[in-house]
């Protein structure tokens, strides 16, 4: 979130306007929010074109569940079940061009983007690579580690080796 002022109005990161609410909690200017009709209308626009990239798209999240505006849209992207993968990259250039949406960061599980200043966050539940970008960086670690213990066996081999030829 961003911190600001009672009342004053700025850009955070992703474009929503925010402001300080009564009680000086940040909160998404009413003009950024998403209501249960208008995440639905672009459920049924998206929808038109997610076959093509071997998925259907659900509405999900507090746009469902609750009752008044939100401060994101949540959407499920679920793959179809004949097709062995959702073509996420295919998805997103489709849905910047046609839609206006747009990826704003993410990968495997979730993505952020954005869509007429609003938030969006898409969720693609089968993707296997990490669900947060804060998983990154130890995703990146993993093999330098594999990397390190296969040379630790083999230092170890040598020595022993190395032993063996001195005792000989």
């Amino acid at each position: 979130m961003v911190s600001v002022e009672h009342g004053e109005i700025q850009q955070p990161r992703h474009g929503a306007a925010y402001r300080g609410d009564a009680a000086g909690k940040d909160c998404v200017s009413e003009a950024f929010q998403w209501t249960q009709q208008e995440a639905i209308a672009l459920c049924r626009q998206v929808e038109t074109i997610c076959p093509a990239f071997g998925c259907h798209v659900a509405l999900t999240g507090g746009l469902l569940y609750k009752d008044g505006p939100r401060k994101d849209c949540d959407l499920l992207f679920y793959r179809i079940r004949q097709i062995p993968a959702i073509d996420t990259d295919g998805l997103f250039v489709a849905l910047e061009r046609q839609f206006a949406i747009f990826k704003l960061s993410g990968f495997g599980f979730v993505f952020k983007a954005e869509h007429k200043g609003r938030e969006i966050d898409c969720f693609f539940p089968e993707e296997e690579v990490g669900d947060y970008p804060g998983d990154q960086p130890f995703r990146e670690i993993e093999p330098l580690v594999a990397a390190m213990q296969t040379l630790t066996i083999e230092k170890e081999s040598l020595q022993e080796q190395f032993d063996l030829a001195e005792v000989n």
